[in-house]
């Protein structure tokens, strides 16, 4: 609740004029504020003594020049400003006022007398005024700052787990890339994280430590279950697509930035073959196998078969957007598919269809 809530008008006009003086000099003594008080109001001078002795007894209003160093911590609300900066390094003054709900006046007033007595100090950044203890280490003090930010913690949270470049992190966070980049150059700038060869960015191991003691890096709910299902997406290895009364292969794709090598594809193409009597005496519509330690998936259209091949256990999410992506490759090329006369050439556009059915956005 604000203290000034519950003051008289007289106690108001008071408190008022005070914040005038204030602005004028924030070490005003009580002699300079009770005669610019009696000037201004015209009360009596008895009258305003007793209105500051009150505001006083409040802690509405204080007077730096009778303060000691030792006594300065002794006002509780003094305390929980310096408490509260001591904890929250780069704080800026106004989350500060809504974290520990206080007045905007008291707060500055009390912050000023932090500042007097050098338990505190400011650090002006683009439009912020940003508080720390006095000990705190001043190279540090933009990359605390930084982590505040609700978007770069979140990015901090999601580069914790692993490297990711700027289009992933964009997608995962559902910002255009630009504004992304944006945030992930400040970060950069300030050696909060690096880049490597593959243009992915990873955390600066230097800073985690102590970020750790300040900020909690947990994943909020829905940016986790954005993050899970991008793990499934990495599990996608391989697609090879396959007239179904033939099994020409019509096109294949791999999704690993890796090569994969020669040997395993063709393994993988005898174990569909292999399989491929059995596939007609199933009435499940989609069939899966293992090869080493791959999952292999396979479903039929009307007149294709397609074979997504996984590292790791499917998921009903990717089994979706296989039959999904069966429906619309069969829609495109319809035409050609029901005439086939074995020239694959006709579907060259394949893979653009493929990755886009199975980018980050569209599983996501």
């Amino acid at each position: 609740m604000d203290p000034t809530s519950t003051l008289n008008k007289k106690q108001k006009i008071i408190l008022d004029k005070v914040e005038k003086i204030y602005e004028k000099n924030p070490f005003f003594s009580l002699d300079e504020v009770l005669k610019y008080c009696e000037i201004q109001t015209k009360f009596s001078n008895k009258k305003v003594v007793s209105l500051i002795e009150f505001l006083i007894k409040k802690q509405l209003i204080i007077d730096v020049k009778i303060l000691e160093k030792d006594d300065v911590l002794d006002n509780k609300e003094r305390y929980r400003i310096y408490n509260y900066i001591s904890n929250h390094p780069g704080i800026n003054f106004w989350k500060m006022v809504e974290s520990i709900e206080i007045s905007a006046t008291i707060a500055r007033w009390h912050i000023e007398v932090l500042k007097e007595f050098d338990l505190i100090r400011m650090k002006s950044y683009l439009f912020y005024e940003l508080y720390y203890h006095k000990f705190f280490p001043r190279e540090r003090e933009l990359v605390y700052f930084l982590c505040r930010n609700p978007i770069i913690n979140n990015i901090y949270s999601l580069l914790k787990k692993e490297a990711l470049n700027t289009e992933t992190l964009s997608i995962l966070l559902d910002k255009s890339i630009s504004n992304t980049k944006f945030y992930v150059i400040k970060m950069l700038s300030n050696n909060l994280i690096k880049k490597d060869s593959s243009d992915s960015y990873y955390i600066n191991e230097d800073f985690e430590s102590i970020l750790n003691e300040f900020f909690d890096f947990t994943l909020e709910s829905e940016l986790e279950k954005q993050y899970e299902k991008y793990q499934e997406l990495k599990k996608l290895s391989y697609i090879i697509i396959m007239e179904k009364d033939s099994g020409v292969i019509i096109t294949q794709h791999r999704f690993t930035i890796s090569e994969i090598d020669t040997d395993l594809i063709g393994g993988f193409l005898t174990a569909i073959q292999d399989f491929g009597s059995e596939i007609s005496k199933t009435s499940t519509q989609v069939r899966k196998i293992q090869y080493q330690n791959f999952e292999i998936n396979i479903e039929d259209g009307k007149y294709i078969r397609v074979a997504l091949i996984l590292k790791g256990k499917h998921t009903q999410k990717i089994t979706n957007k296989l039959s999904e992506f069966i429906k619309l490759y069969e829609k495109k090329y319809g035409k050609e598919l029901s005439n086939f006369t074995g020239d694959v050439s006709k579907f060259e556009g394949s893979i653009n269809l493929i990755k886009n059915n199975f980018s980050l956005n569209k599983i996501i």
